[in-house]
């Protein structure tokens, strides 16, 4: 999916994405469980020359990193840096495998290493074929880190890159078998090398790392396609197709599928395409326009016609991707992904928590972009907490309009704070931080709603953000506090826009006092609670729960003729109903309200 959104954003950019590109920032993703499994060649054919990794005399290590830092052969499968990607798990990792561990090296090194075989293959004595595959097994997550493979026919006089990662991609952590098409470069016009050698090439500062192990090469299939990547999303103001994973009704637009799509066989494949198929609220078939997909080239296919969902509901959306001969392997050709059309809710994430992000316990603010494209109301930020949040941090919402000729983010509102208890931690609770009043979204405008905290330096973690799913570049920020700047992150963080308008505004009257129904309700932290006096007056707010016990009392002191609003905060409050009385001198109404944990 990331690899398709890493595209877009570097194909379709608007002026505000263009003239406001923001540094990336590494250390906010505290874990995560999403890994992209590389699909491709399932070694069906005869290897005829295998390396397990499993001695370093095999390569000759080079590097020119400061401080200095090779690779070297593993033995331990829980080296890895990446939660969610250890312990390693190749096919021989017993035995070792090799690595490089940039993150460990910190933040002031920089690398580049490279590993070479020693010993040139023979590969003329080993096959009779003119077409060849590199296989290997590896794992890594990207951070600004560049990934190489060379192959030379030549003994080395000169080589020939294939490039894994060029350090543009969205963070993505995979895990899998990559195959390349090597044919041209050690059988060049069918004519076999005798002398082949590879070298694996890292370069970073700071990124993350890179396992490889079980090289393989292996008789190349004459007709084989696999999908890499698949995604969706609708192009507005901000220039970048987003994949909204919720949308709200009022916000429906035309959705573009698309898919990305490698030829790891030995032929050109002609009228090469993606077929989508939507099932569940609605139903939608489209396909990409035919293409040849010449020999190790990666295409994107794009259906030709977008979709307008019609109904609230979830949308299924499966991606095959086809060619005129018959595929060697099918079982690498589709995905599956799916969205939700509802009544209120807008999110970028989908909707499966893969880890959270964090900002080391300091000061912070994290979000993502979203395209208005109906004027609305919007009521509130909804946001989920990671189980690794410490302490009890104070929380607010925040809403930023983008500068539609720079891309600078301007303020618009923000909420109360709210303090986080620990039994929403310990639950991962979702929290709806309400604002005081409802802000009209413009259409045509572009928004960034975020969630902050104002730090703790005792906390290592203070406020996590639930993370679910990958952004690209330069569509989720996190304003840093300590350093007064913005960054681009890819974990896409729980942080959506709430359109539900408050169930009833029911008001009485008793005295000189006016109550509205709390705001929202149920609630899960804070709820507002709009009263009106008719004249100046002492006001005392009563929390009791359905026994008449007293579990809270609030003196909100003489207050003057006209509206005013009291924060209830569900800290001291179990899930239930629970009443709130508003009392002046000579007046007195109580109301019910729910609170969910």
């Amino acid at each position: 999916m990331s690899l398709f959104a890493v595209s877009l954003v570097s194909g379709v950019v608007a002026q505000n994405v263009n003239s406001h590109i923001l540094p990336a920032k590494k250390n906010t993703e505290i874990s995560t469980k999403s890994t992209k499994t590389v699909i491709a060649n399932q070694l069906k054919a005869t290897s005829v020359w295998s390396n397990t990794m499993n001695s370093a005399a095999d390569w000759t290590f080079t590097n020119t990193s400061s401080p200095a830092l090779d690779w070297n052969i593993e033995m331990d499968p829980a080296a890895i840096p990446v939660a969610a990607l250890a312990p390693a798990s190749f096919t021989s990792v017993a035995n070792g495998y090799a690595f490089i561990n940039s993150d460990a090296a910190g933040g002031t090194a920089t690398q580049d290493a490279s590993m070479t075989l020693v010993n040139a293959i023979d590969l003329a004595s080993l096959s009779t074929s003119a077409n060849f595959s590199l296989t290997f097994e590896h794992s890594y997550r990207t951070y600004q880190d560049t990934r190489t493979v060379r192959v030379s026919g030549d003994g080395g006089a000169s080589w020939t890159n294939f490039v894994i990662t060029d350090g543009s991609e969205a963070g993505d952590n995979v895990s899998g078998l990559k195959s390349l098409n090597i044919s041209s470069v050690v059988a060049p016009g069918g004519v076999i090398s005798n002398n082949v050698l590879i070298e694996f090439n890292y370069i970073g500062a700071w990124g993350w790392y890179w396992a490889v192990d079980d090289l393989n090469i292996v008789e190349t299939d004459d007709n084989d396609l696999t999908i890499d990547g698949a995604n969706f999303g609708t192009l507005g103001t901000y220039g970048v197709s987003l994949p909204y994973y919720q949308i709200p009704a009022a916000q429906v637009q035309p959705i573009e599928f698309y898919a990305i799509a490698t030829n790891i066989g030995a032929l050109d494949q002609t009228n090469a395409m993606v077929t989508v198929d939507v099932t569940g609220a609605g139903t939608f078939t489209g396909t990409s326009a035919g293409l040849t997909s010449v020999v190790a080239a990666t295409d994107t296919m794009i259906a030709t016609t977008m979709y307008t969902p019609s109904a609230a509901g979830t949308y299924n959306v499966n991606y095959t991707i086809s060619m005129d001969n018959a595929d060697a392997n099918t079982t690498d050709n589709s995905m599956a992904l799916a969205f939700d059309v509802t009544s209120d809710i807008y999110a970028r994430d989908n909707g499966v928590v893969t880890g959270g992000s964090f900002n080391s316990g300091e000061a912070y603010e994290l979000g993502n972009v979203y395209d208005i494209f109906v004027a609305d109301d919007l009521y509130a930020v909804d946001i989920k907490l990671s189980t690794s949040t410490e302490g009890n941090p104070l929380i607010f919402g925040k809403l930023y309009s983008l500068d539609p000729t720079d891309g600078s983010f301007i303020f618009v509102d923000q909420t109360d704070d709210y303090a986080v208890t620990a039994a929403e931690i310990t639950a991962g609770a979702e929290i709806s931080l309400a604002f005081n009043s409802p802000i009209t979204l413009n259409a045509g405008q572009d928004y960034l709603i975020v969630v902050g905290s104002y730090g703790d330096a005792g906390a290592t973690n203070d406020l996590v953000v639930a993370a679910a799913g990958e952004s690209g570049v330069q569509t989720t920020f996190l304003y840093d506090e300590p350093t007064t700047t913005w960054f681009y992150t890819t974990s896409t963080p729980w942080v959506r826009m709430n359109f539900a308008a408050p169930d009833a505004v029911e008001e009485i009257v008793e005295g000189n006092v006016t109550v509205s129904q709390n705001f929202p309700n149920p609630f899960t932290g804070n709820t507002t609670v709009n009263y009106t006096l008719s004249s100046n007056d002492e006001v005392m707010v009563e929390i009791t729960d359905v026994t008449g016990k007293v579990i809270e009392v609030m003196n909100e002191g003489v207050r003057t003729a006209g509206s005013h609003t009291v924060t209830i905060n569900s800290n001291k409050l179990a899930a239930g109903t629970y009443y709130y009385s508003v009392s002046t001198s000579n007046g007195k109404v109580t109301k019910a309200m729910n609170v969910t944990k």
